[in-house]
């Protein structure tokens, strides 16, 4: 094992029924601190966040074995799978891991095979992960109630495999909150939408679309603690394939009257976590009789801190521990 201030580097050997290679786990010691708010002189939360300095530091554990292939695996910046590609040039072949896929991408190589292009098996869990699915109308903050999640849960818990997966076509990812310039983010956000729903062949592409965001989310429960599934603004049954896949579910919902529609569209599967209302009028009051958490949550509280509330983490970690 390497380990220095802010990446620990960890080999494990595997052994398919094809071929063996090594399996370079990457883990951010404050995965949390990558977030940084807007204004960062007036918050003091984020400031140990990664820094691209960390690559001169950056040494490969000495059990490595450049004479066998290897596999990076792990949430990390771009620029880091950068730095070690290049400090693992003399193996015969890299791969980096994709979690949709459930397989590594072969990205150098230097042998017959595998070549650049192929994918190769990983090991995948005894068991399946928690995956929960969030639902709620457009416009009610379900990418920023996603994003707060991963922030928290991996500054909390930074050994938990943690992957947040946006199964929508809105054009919003991770990146869309780690910039500190938000104009240029939601501009990019609206380039980037594809209307699948708007399309002539809309039915059919939906049913695609659907499948192949299914299957996504069943490879990445098959390595990830905990999975975050983010499944756009509208209770669709087409979504049902995605929503079979899951194991709880929560809903973020700026319309009151339009949450039983997400009940029933989660409830024959899912277990209920919270149902979370955001944009609520001064006179809202809370159910009292409801069999799970409801709050009201701060959508810009939540933007800036990227911090969920104690009871609703208390409700998410005891699904995985």
């Amino acid at each position: 094992m390497n380990k220095n201030s802010q990446v620990q580097l960890d080999v494990t050997d595997v052994q398919t029924d094809f071929l063996s290679y090594q399996l370079l786990v990457i883990t951010l010691l404050r995965p949390g601190d990558l977030f940084l708010p807007k204004e960062p002189e007036e918050k003091n939360l984020f400031l140990n966040h990664i820094k691209p300095v960390e690559l001169a530091q950056l040494e490969l554990p000495a059990e490595l074995d450049f004479e066998q292939g290897i596999v990076l695996f792990g949430n990390a910046p771009t620029w880091l799978y950068a730095r070690l590609i290049h400090q693992c040039h003399q193996a015969p072949w890299i791969a980096c891991y994709t979690a949709q896929l459930g397989k590594a991408v072969v990205v150098k190589s230097s042998v017959a095979s595998p070549q650049v292009g192929d994918v190769v098996g990983s090991p995948t869990r005894n068991a399946p992960g928690v995956a929960i699915a969030i639902g709620g109308p457009p416009d009610s903050g379900k990418s920023v109630l996603s994003n707060a999640l991963r922030a928290t849960l991996s500054r909390c818990y930074p050994y938990l495999k943690l992957f947040l997966h946006r199964a929508n076509w809105d054009g919003e990812g991770n990146w869309s909150y780690e910039t500190n310039d938000r104009e240029i983010a939601q501009m990019l956000v609206q380039r980037g939408e594809y209307p699948i729903h708007r399309r002539p062949n809309a039915e059919a592409l939906l049913q695609s679309y659907f499948d192949h965001h299914a299957k996504a989310t069943r490879n990445i429960r098959n390595i990830a603690d905990l999975a975050i599934v983010d499944l756009g603004g509208k209770p669709q049954p087409e979504k049902m394939p995605v929503v079979q896949q899951c194991t709880h579910y929560l809903i973020i919902s700026s319309q009151p009257e339009v949450i039983p529609e997400w009940h029933k569209l989660f409830g024959s599967y899912l277990k209920p976590l919270a149902v979370l209302h955001s944009k609520a009028s001064p006179d809202f009051q809370l159910p009292t009789d409801s069999p799970h958490l409801e709050q009201i949550v701060d959508l810009k509280n939540l933007i800036q801190t990227q911090q969920i509330s104690d009871e609703l983490l208390k409700a998410i970690v005891q699904t995985f521990l």
